[in-house]
This record gives structure tokens, C-alpha cells and sequence, in this order.
């Protein structure tokens, strides 16, 4: 019942932080909890659209593993992960992480579909999909403005709209009616790379290879991050080895 609640609605009943902590402290569970832009993007948006078009053969298979080993990545997107070959059965898909989706649709999926798509909804819809990747993982890092944050407004409006007029209410998943939440987000916690769950996982990786003795095991994690900031602070700042810099690689 809990999965069919969630999976028409997007709800499975009253939560628990709104029953508990709005008493307390008024915690609005609407406007003081946050998206997690790192999974919801590449992992729903762009997994999603990218299932539809092999699916329905908008895009072929043989093509696309070419252009993946093609690609001029660049150092920075190889030192991650990268999307890998899907295979004749597309079985290769179920392997790529939200890493390699987002870095498909941005910025490789542009440069791929040119020429291959005659819907122009379709490419309106990838289009913007892009922009949304553009926004968050490349240009948003850097900070956002008052024009960025409206521009991501009117492309998840956008995105809203074209997918239920091109591809149908199935298409229509409480993640793409999320991405219109997002900007208010932004404009109440700052950039989402400041609070997406990636950097907490990867944390994660580190402290379950800490050796223990199952007894409060949260403050031996925290006595050992502790100790890793103090003894970084005591090293001093780094100093980068400029001799080893390519200057025929900076632009």
C-alpha cells in the first residue's frame, strides 16, 4: 500500500518530522527540506529520457556506444566516472552511476542528437535538460544570480509542460514536478552542491572502513574527523607545483 501511495502521489501518508518537530520548532517540512539535486537530476530526469529514447529506438544503441569511446572528454570529466558502452541489448545502462548520466547530458547529449531527431519537442525537452545539468553542476558551482535562478524557473516550467504534451503522463514522475521546487532551494539555502547527499556518501565510504568496537560508533567517527581537520590545518596551505602545469592546456 506504502509503494502504491508513493508511487501515484508521491506520498505515504502524515511524516513523522512534520508530526514531531513542527510542535517544536515549526519546522515546515514544504519549505525547510531540500531536494537532492545530485540523485533526482541524472538519476531520474536524465536516466528516464534516456531509457525512453533507446527504448523507442529515437536513438541507436551502436551509435551511441560510439560516440561515447569518440568523445573528447577532458581531464577534468575522466577523473570521475564516465558513461560506458550500452551494448546491443542496452544492458549497459544499468551500470552507469548519476555521474556518467549527468555528464551524458551535459555535455555530451547536445552534441550526439543534432541531426538524429525530427520532433522538435523531443529536442526542446533534451535541450533544456541540458541546461538544467549545465546549471547545477557546472556553471551554478561557481554561484548563482538572479538571472540563473529565474532561468532555471521558466526551463523546469518549461520541461513540465513539454513532457506531458509530448510524451504523456507516464513520463510525468513526481521528480520532474520537483525540479519547479528547486529554485526555492536556492533562494533559501544557496547553491545545491552545498547540501546534495554525494559528498555525505562519499564520506560514508571512508568511515565504514574505520575499525571499531560497535560501541557509540557515531563519536568514533567524529573523534576521528576531528583529528583529520585539526592535523589538515596544522600541515598549512598547499602549495600547488606550477612546474608540473601544461600551459598549452589552460584556456
Amino acid at each position: 500500500m506504502r509503494k502504491k501511495l508513493s508511487s501515484e502521489s508521491g506520498f505515504t501518508g502524515t511524516s513523522l518530522l512534520h508530526k514531531y518537530l513542527y510542535p517544536l520548532y515549526g519546522f515546515d517540512i514544504l519549505h525547510h527540506m531540500v531536494f537532492d539535486v545530485f540523485h533526482t537530476i541524472p538519476l531520474n530526469l536524465c536516466k528516464n529520457q534516456v531509457q525512453r529514447l533507446l527504448e523507442l529506438e529515437q536513438l541507436d544503441k551502436t551509435y551511441l556506444d560510439e560516440q561515447i569511446h569518440i568523445f573528447p572528454w577532458t581531464s577534468e570529466l575522466k577523473s570521475g566516472r564516465l558513461p560506458v558502452a550500452v551494448g546491443k541489448d542496452g544492458k549497459g545502462l544499468g551500470l552507469w552511476k548519476a555521474e556518467g548520466f549527468q555528464k551524458f547530458a551535459y555535455p555530451m547529449l547536445e552534441c550526439i542528437i543534432e541531426g538524429k531527431l525530427e520532433n522538435l519537442n523531443e529536442i526542446e525537452i533534451l535541450s533544456s535538460i541540458s541546461r538544467f545539468t549545465e546549471l547545477h553542476f557546472h556553471s551554478g558551482r561557481d554561484g548563482w544570480n538572479d538571472d540563473m535562478i529565474e532561468m532555471h524557473k521558466k526551463l523546469a516550467q518549461g520541461i513540465n509542460v513539454k513532457i506531458e504534451e509530448a510524451q504523456g503522463l507516464d513520463m510525468c514522475s513526481v521528480s520532474v514536478h520537483n525540479m519547479l521546487h528547486i529554485n526555492e532551494d536556492i533562494l533559501n539555502f544557496s547553491a545545491t552542491d552545498n547540501y546534495w547527499c554525494a559528498v555525505f556518501e562519499r564520506a560514508v565510504k571512508d568511515y565504514v572502513k574505520r575499525s571499531h568496537n560497535c560501541k557509540g560508533v557515531e563519536g568514533t567517527f567524529a573523534k576521528a574527523e576531528a583529528r583529520r581537520e585539526y592535523l589538515k590545518s596544522l600541515q598549512g596551505p598547499e602549495v600547488d607545483n606550477f612546474e608540473e602545469c601544461d600551459t598549452e592546456q589552460v584556456h
